[in-house]
């Protein structure tokens, strides 16, 4: 039985790469967003999470890393940021098909994607009276005005402090915004502006400095070349974890050949 993939969305734009001077000394790690790969950049974050000491949690600690997300890579930035295990999101995601008969809707995903994923997330992260907001975290967010939709040498408005859960969710939701698509809503609001998708005509400066970030990607992955179809599809179950381990596969293959070398010795 198919089912429709909830979670991840994004419009599949190239990150266009520029020259800027370094903004920060520590390493850097960049999500870009992938669309329904973003099962596969969840793979290789849980390579890099068992492989890289410096990638263990420790909320008393100051951060040793920072973290970049923009639409789908947003998603896998947060919940990366609470240890929240690529096996428990997409059980939630399937229990949410289950729960609402998705695959049988007529327009699928249209109209509905954004309060699914807003449902998604709440139950995911850590309940509000508990919450403490990450500190390393940068969420990227395109502003809904006609320069920004048109310019693209205009940086997207980068999203770095959460004073609630609601406020963290809600930064994600204005990130992944399909215009439409996602609850019949041109934009998101975020702290009273309006956006929409974090990746839309975003480039490489947006993700931070080029000589400490390290970028995931599924381009370079031979093997999801074979499989690779939609971005926003009907996929069967064991086609969502055929993805989480194809990441996982990849982000091994990178680690052979040095790709992530700037975590080592960290």
């Amino acid at each position: 039985m198919n089912f429709c993939i909830l979670l991840l969305l994004c419009v599949p734009l190239a990150v266009r790469t520029l020259s800027i001077p370094p903004s920060t000394k520590l390493p850097n790690l960049a999500i870009p967003g992938g669309g329904i790969y973003y099962y596969h950049l969840a793979g290789q974050l849980k390579h890099l999470r068992e492989t890289y000491p410096i990638f263990e949690p420790a909320p008393s600690s100051p951060p040793r890393y920072t973290l970049h997300g923009a639409s789908a890579g947003a998603l896998a930035a947060t919940l990366w940021s609470y240890d929240v295990s690529i096996e428990d999101a997409t059980t939630e995601a399937i229990r949410l098909s289950d729960e609402i008969d998705l695959w049988n809707r007529k327009l699928g995903l249209y109209g509905i994607w954004g309060p699914i994923i807003r449902s998604w997330l709440d139950t995911l992260l850590p309940p509000s009276s508990t919450f403490i907001p990450p500190t390393n975290l940068n969420l990227l967010l395109t502003p809904a005005t006609y320069k920004h939709l048109t310019d693209s040498s205009l940086s997207r408005y980068k999203v770095s402090s959460f004073g609630t859960k609601e406020e963290l969710i809600d930064a994600n939701m204005a990130s992944v915004h399909l215009p439409l698509f996602l609850d019949n809503s041109l934009t998101s609001e975020f702290r009273s502006k309006r956006y929409i998708d974090g990746s839309f005509m975003s480039s490489s400066q947006d993700y931070g400095s080029p000589e400490t970030t390290t970028f995931l990607d599924y381009e370079g992955d031979e093997k999801l070349k074979q499989t690779r179809g939609g971005f926003v599809k009907l996929i069967s179950r064991d086609g969502v974890w055929d993805l989480i381990e194809l990441g996982y596969q990849y982000a091994k293959l990178k680690s052979s050949r040095g790709s992530f070398r700037t975590f080592e010795s960290l």
